[in-house]
């Protein structure tokens, strides 16, 4: 059983990092959906459209009493596929802190409280440093731009 768990993990990260520097559709998929990669493995290519921060790719495990999901994204709508796809969901595993990995969470702590969510203590020292100075940057950004701007939009979208 742990090595089944480890060969998964190790074949998900090749995913997401081999996965990394492909060529990235210019407009978002309208309903991104996940692809069937062996049987019960799915995943979910991450979206790089220009002026927009990425999504990271999603990686979708099949388990016996549920799903694990590997990464959730940065955007709503990237999450919510995966929420779709991953009914129940009952585990969440982050590869590492930036936002294109673990922007997700939050959704996911909202539509399903009850799934565990697995990240590295990284996470807690990004989260005082890097990151909350990132989320002061985007505060003034959006404070400064003009109502309704596309930058505004932008801002908030990372907030």
């Amino acid at each position: 059983m742990r090595t089944n768990f480890w060969r998964c993990w190790i074949f998900s990260a090749t995913l997401l990092f081999a996965g990394a520097g492909a060529a990235a559709p210019a407009q978002p998929p309208t309903a991104p959906r996940p692809t069937e990669l062996v049987p019960g493995v799915l995943l979910l290519r991450g979206v790089f459209v220009p002026g927009q921060q990425p999504d990271g790719n999603g990686v979708l495990f099949s388990a016996p009493d549920g799903w694990i999901v590997v990464d959730t994204g940065r955007h709503p709508d990237h999450t919510r596929v995966l929420l779709e796809s991953a009914k129940p969901l009952r585990a969440v595993f982050n590869t590492h802190w930036h936002l294109d990995h673990t922007g997700g969470n939050v959704l996911v702590r909202s539509e399903a409280p009850r799934a565990r969510i697995y990240a590295s203590s990284a996470l807690a020292d990004a989260l005082k440093g890097f990151l909350a100075r990132s989320a002061k940057g985007l505060e003034e950004a959006i404070a400064k731009a003009e109502e309704g701007s596309a930058g505004q939009r932008t801002a908030r979208a990372d907030t």
